[in-house]
């Protein structure tokens, strides 16, 4: 199998940059409000009508690059996760357990390495990324996982 590219839904990584937009701008105006004048009703115009376009032209910008720079490769012997600039690396054979009730459930794969660690990968489009983790992974089941990792809480 050669290596396929698989992109995220674009609606995710819209609800996430529309959550993100929102909580800042809450924020800037409940602190601005207070560093400007004690008088909670008394708001600065100015500084509104400064930051809120700004923080809107950095959210698109991020919003664009995030669509066009978050994507996985993936094979039969690894998911690669590209993040802007970053790569990460996911071999299958480092892959022990997956929860596959909850990674269904919300739509994110959630897998456990060979260290017992917790990992998280949004689901693709099509969730294939799903799919290949179990048809490569060789996995243990979740008796001999509890017994190899007896303080991980599953």
């Amino acid at each position: 199998m050669k290596k396929r590219v698989l992109k995220i839904s674009p609606i995710r990584i819209t609800v996430m940059f529309l959550f993100l937009y929102v909580l800042m701008q809450l924020l800037f105006m409940a602190t601005f409000r207070f560093f400007v004048s004690f008088n909670p009703l008394e708001i600065d115009w100015v500084g509104f009508y400064i930051y809120t376009p700004a923080l809107l032209c950095l959210t698109i910008i991020f919003y664009i690059l995030s669509i066009k720079k978050t994507y996985y490769e993936i094979d039969e012997k690894r998911i690669i996760y590209h993040r802007y600039n970053k790569i990460f690396e996911f071999p299958f054979k480092k892959m022990l357990y997956i929860d596959e009730k909850w990674s269904l459930g919300h739509k994110t794969l959630l897998f456990y390495d060979e260290n017992g660690r917790r990992k998280y990968l949004t689901f693709d489009k099509e969730g294939l990324i799903f799919e290949y983790a179990l048809k490569y992974a060789s996995l243990l089941t979740k008796e001999e996982f509890n017994r190899r990792f007896p303080n991980v809480k599953l």
